[in-house]
């Protein structure tokens, strides 16, 4: 089927802007279903092949390839693992197979934990339009070490679906990351139970976290202080208002041999932790969730980044680190340097960057949609 463009996104879109929203596309004839592959097109001609989504205000999502074709799908999918396939070496076993429209899958997600593949699409049309059961099977086939595929409803909201493979008994799920080993509830986490984009920037704290008191705000399910521990840091202190996640920060410690002694782990609000306490530390980790989802919230939510940011800077010793992140598309890398300005200003602080950074290699983006490249990472010394 053919659909056209009402307007002059030709240039955008061949340079690699993955998608077109609904009030800048025409339909000639409507649609046999909610979602179907298409081909777009402008008075000049073809401008690419994609899927046409009517459910969602996204309603062109461009490819690269046709995946109603089995040995395309295919190809895809195993190109999409060629790109990871350096993470072979460093004995890791859970990461992120297919990210979107970094890997030509638009709105389609796959995380991999050892042998259980974990499936969130974009909205029921990309459910509807992504074959499930065929990108199951095909998951299969190519990946021996897996034995199962799930669907995990995005934001959580739902059951998990077993696709294809074994029915898991339980929902816990071991995985090894950089040689360190990792449980993710699949079921209770968020995403789809582990943020694997973090991964870099978590074998980065390795190198400076020996012999250091470090806190790791909004800790979740302990991720960079499993790597700190590892790093033989002095003190570890996991922060997060989730009890279920500071108790899977606990058992992370454990499953990785380390002492005891050397991790406490804080149930409450980290904003309010750092309004209240006086402790300092050598290290101070703050990764909050996203605080803007979209345009309407995002002033409001960098004002409390910068007050957030202001706060913990108080909390860190003289020449500490200062490490501070944000998953927030809505906040470009331009968005995160003035709230790091503002916020040291206000608490009265310098510092000197050492390290800013983003997602792993294994969540891709389009060069042309910087609004992908969502993770931001700051380490700063301060003065």
């Amino acid at each position: 089927m053919d659909i056209h463009l009402k307007r002059s996104l030709r240039k955008s879109i061949k340079r690699g802007h993955p998608w077109v929203y609904k009030d800048a596309i025409e339909l000639k004839k409507p649609l046999k279903s909610k979602t179907e592959f298409v081909l777009l097109k402008d008075n000049k001609g073809l401008v690419s092949l994609g899927i046409y989504d009517s459910t969602s205000p996204i309603a062109f999502r461009a490819l690269d390839f046709n995946p109603l074709k089995t040995n395309e799908l295919e190809q895809e999918l195993m190109r999409a693992f060629k790109k990871r396939s350096s993470l072979k070496d460093t004995k890791t076993d859970g990461y992120r197979l297919i990210n979107g429209e970094g890997d030509g899958f638009s709105g389609l997600i796959c995380d991999v934990y050892n042998q259980v593949a974990v499936l969130q699409f974009d909205g029921e049309g990309m459910e509807d339009f992504w074959r499930k059961t065929e990108v199951s099977k095909l998951l299969l086939k190519n990946f021996e070490n897996l034995k199962t595929v799930l669907i995990k409803p995005r934001g959580g909201v739902g059951d998990l679906e077993t696709v294809c493979g074994e029915e898991l008994k339980d929902f816990d799920v071991l995985f090894c990351e950089s040689g360190l080993k990792f449980k993710a509830n699949l079921l209770k986490g968020q995403k789809t139970g582990f943020f694997f984009d973090q991964r870099d920037n978590r074998n980065y704290i390795k190198s400076f976290a020996k012999d250091k008191s470090l806190l790791n705000a909004f800790s979740y399910t302990g991720g960079f202080s499993v790597y700190a521990g590892a790093a033989e840091a002095n003190k570890v202190f996991s922060l997060d208002l989730s009890p279920g996640a500071v108790s899977d920060a606990k058992d992370n410690w454990l499953l990785n041999d380390l002492d005891p002694e050397k991790h406490e782990t804080l149930c409450e609000d980290a904003f309010d932790f750092f309004e209240k306490s006086d402790s300092k530390f050598d290290s101070v980790i703050v990764d909050p969730p996203s605080m803007s989802s979209s345009q309407k919230t995002k002033s409001k939510a960098v004002q409390k980044y910068i007050d957030l940011f202001s706060k913990a800077s108080k909390r860190v010793n003289k020449q500490g680190d200062l490490v501070l992140s944000s998953c927030s598309s809505q906040i470009t890398f331009e968005d995160f340097n003035d709230i790091i300005t503002e916020a040291l200003s206000s608490a009265q602080k310098k510092g000197k960057v050492l390290r800013v950074s983003g997602q792993g290699l294994d969540h891709p983006y389009p060069h042309f949609c910087p609004e992908l490249r969502y993770l931001k990472f700051v380490h700063i010394v301060l003065d």
